[in-house]
């Protein structure tokens, strides 16, 4: 497996990864649609025998916008979180669903913390928390 920056040809995996990732967030597919062309984000892939395993999208302020994989479990977000992490220059932010335990414990692990009273609803209605790296 290997990480690497993501290209045009890479839109329509990482969309169905989405997609398949993100259902209590919503149409998440579009969204991720949008911050993969978006000006100041930057997006990489995780190939394995030449199929898209997973990726990461973050801002150049430091927000992680989206880690999905499509095989849990297995390390691939945590080296994509590092990946992008290694990219950003200081302290980082994402959101992640209150419901997604083994994310939360992810990010924790890695240093995230909670910022209290932060956070909010997907509009599928779904909560979510805000977590800060510094």
């Amino acid at each position: 497996m290997r990480i690497r920056r993501a290209g045009p040809l890479d839109l329509a995996p990482v969309r169905s990864l989405a997609a398949a990732a993100f259902v209590a967030q919503g149409d998440y597919a579009a969204t991720v649609a949008h911050w993969f062309r978006a000006r100041g984000a930057q997006t990489a892939v995780a190939e394995a025998q030449g199929s898209i395993v997973g990726f990461v999208i973050w801002t150049d302020d430091g927000r992680i916008v989206a880690i999905a994989s499509a095989r849990p479990r297995a390390g691939l977000g945590r080296a994509l979180l590092r990946h992008a992490l290694a990219e950003i220059a200081g302290p980082a932010a994402l959101e992640v669903s209150c419901d997604n335990l083994a994310a939360r414990a992810l990010f924790a692990s890695e240093g995230f913390a909670a910022v209290p009273g932060a956070g909010g609803v997907y509009p599928s209605g779904a909560r979510y928390e805000s977590m800060r790296r510094t």
